[in-house]
C-alpha cells in the first residue's frame, strides 16, 4: 500500500518514518522547490498548485494502476482535496466526513451547532458595509474571520475608537485567507467569506488546547496543554505545555468538554485540535481544528510528555489498522513547545541562538527562515519561522518552574534580528 502525503511539511520528517516503520510506501507530492533531496520519500513529485486533476494525472504516471493508495494532508485547506481522492481511488481510508471538515472551518457554522451547550460565547456577525454600534467599553471583543486559520485576521478590541481599525485590518486578511477554502464548495452557507466577521464576547483567563482521537472504539482525550498567554491585541502563538498545571477536576472538565463537542460534530475518526479559554466558571470553546495540534507540531509534544506516538496512531486509523497499538502512555515527563516569533517583521538578517539552558533537555530544534528571506507580522504573518521542543523530567513544581525560566529565556534570546 501507498500513503500519498499531499503537501506535507518536508521538515516533518517523523511522518515520512512513521509510514515506512507501518509498512507502506511513500509518495510525495509537494509545492516546495528547495525540499531536502534525503526526504526520506520512495517518490517525489513536485506541482505547481494542489489541483485534483494534476494529482491525479500523477497517480496515473507514477504509479501501477493495482496500487492500493491512501491520501493524507497536515493542511485543513487540503482536507476535502484529500477526501476526494481517497473516494475517487475508492481508499481503504477512514477520514473526516465533509459534514464534520465544513462545521470545523465555519466559525458561524460550529457556533450554531454548539448554540444549546454551555461552550459558546455571546457572538454577533458583522458584514462589511452594514452598521454596527460596537459596545466595547464594558465588555472587550474579539474579531476573527468566519474560516480564519491559525490566529489570522483575529484581534481584542478594547475600546469604541479602536473597534473600526480593527474590523479594517481583519478585512484586510479575507482575501488571502479564501484561498485557503477553494475545496470548501458548501462553506459559505449565504454569507460572503470575503465580507463577514464574527464579533464574540472576549473571555478572561487562561487558554488550553485538548488534543481528541477518534477511532471505531471511541473518542478520548490523549493530551492537555497549557498555552502561554498571548500579546494583544494580536494573537501569535508563544508556546504549548503539556500536562497543565491546573487541578484533576479542571483537566477532566476540559476533556469532557471536547469529548461531548467533538461527537455533537460528527468526529469519529483522526485527530482534532480543540481550544478552550477558562474564566474559573465556564469553560468556552474558541476554535477546533481537524489536525494535530500547533501545526502538526504538538504530537512532539505529547509524545515527549506521555511516549504517546499519535502520528502513528493517526496514519494507522488512515489506513484502516488498529490505531490502539500507538495510544499506550508510558512516559510521565513535562514537555514544553516554544515557537520562534515572527515580531514586527521585514528582511532577515539572522536567527540568534538561545544559550543552552538548565534543568531542559532539547529534544528538537528547526528554523524554516534563512537570512534574506522576508517574512511579515499582523495582519498577514507568514508561516511559524521555527519551533524548539523541550522536555523536563517528572511533573511537578520544580518543573514548571523550570519550564517558566525557559520560557523567559527564549522570548530574550531567541529571536529574529531584521535588516
Amino acid at each position: 500500500m501507498w500513503i500519498v502525503f499531499v503537501g506535507v511539511n518536508s521538515s516533518f520528517e517523523h511522518a515520512f518514518r512513521a509510514a515506512h516503520e507501518l509498512g507502506f510506501k511513500v509518495l510525495f507530492i509537494t509545492s516546495e522547490h528547495d525540499f531536502p533531496k534525503t526526504i526520506p520519500a520512495d517518490l517525489t513529485q513536485t506541482v505547481q498548485s494542489f489541483e485534483f486533476d494534476i494529482i491525479l494525472s500523477i497517480i496515473e504516471e507514477s504509479l501501477p494502476r493495482d496500487q492500493t493508495l491512501v491520501f493524507w494532508a497536515l493542511k485543513e485547506a487540503l482536507l476535502p482535496l484529500v477526501r476526494k481522492l481517497n473516494l475517487h481511488f475508492k481508499s481503504p481510508a477512514r477520514f473526516y466526513s465533509e459534514n464534520t471538515m465544513v462545521t470545523c472551518k465555519n466559525k458561524l457554522r460550529l457556533r450554531n451547532l454548539l448554540a444549546h451547550t454551555p461552550y459558546n460565547p455571546q457572538f454577533e456577525i458583522y458584514t462589511e458595509g452594514c452598521q454596527y454600534q460596537a459596545h466595547v467599553q464594558s465588555n472587550k471583543k474579539i474579531i476573527k474571520p468566519l474560516h480564519g486559520r491559525l490566529s489570522i485576521g483575529v484581534e481584542l478590541v478594547s475600546s469604541e475608537e479602536d473597534f473600526l481599525p480593527a474590523i479594517s485590518r481583519s478585512l484586510s486578511v479575507l482575501e488571502r485567507l479564501s484561498s485557503d477554502t477553494k475545496f470548501y464548495s458548501q462553506l459559505s452557507e449565504g454569507h460572503d467569506l470575503k465580507r463577514t466577521l464574527l464579533i464574540e464576547e472576549f473571555i478572561e483567563g487562561a487558554e488550553f488546547s485538548v488534543e481528541i482521537f477518534a477511532n471505531e472504539k471511541g473518542i478520548k482525550c490523549m493530551g492537555i496543554c497549557e498555552k502561554t498567554k498571548m500579546k494583544p491585541p494580536y494573537f501569535e502563538e508563544i508556546s504549548y505545555c503539556s500536562p497543565p498545571r491546573i487541578e484533576k477536576e479542571l483537566s477532566a472538565k476540559l476533556a469532557s468538554a471536547a469529548i461531548e463537542i467533538a461527537s455533537i460534530i460528527g468526529l469519529e475518526s483522526g485527530m482534532a485540535h480543540f481550544e478552550f479559554k477558562y474564566d474559573g466558571k465556564r469553560i468556552i470553546l474558541l476554535d477546533i481544528g481537524l489536525r494535530l495540534g500547533g501545526g502538526g507540531l504538538v504530537h512532539g509534544l505529547i509524545s515527549t510528555s506521555t511516549g504517546v506516538d499519535l502520528i502513528k496512531a493517526v496514519l494507522a486509523e488512515l489506513c484502516g489498522l488498529d490505531s490502539e497499538l500507538y495510544l499506550m502512555k508510558t512516559r510521565n515527563d513535562t514537555a514544553l513547545l516554544y515557537l520562534l516569533q515572527i515580531g514586527d517583521g521585514g528582511i532577515v538578517q539572522m536567527v540568534t541562538q538561545p544559550t543552552k539552558m538548565n534543568s531542559v533537555a532539547l529534544v528538537d530544534m528547526y528554523v524554516f527562515v534563512k537570512k534574506g528571506d522576508y517574512l511579515s507580522g499582523y495582519p498577514n504573518y507568514s508561516n511559524l519561522p521555527g519551533y524548539a521542543l523541550f522536555q523536563i523530567s517528572g511533573r511537578n513544581e520544580m518543573s514548571f518552574t523550570a519550564v517558566d525560566n525557559a520560557i523567559e529565556h527564549l522570548m530574550k534570546n531567541w529571536n529574529i534580528q531584521y535588516q
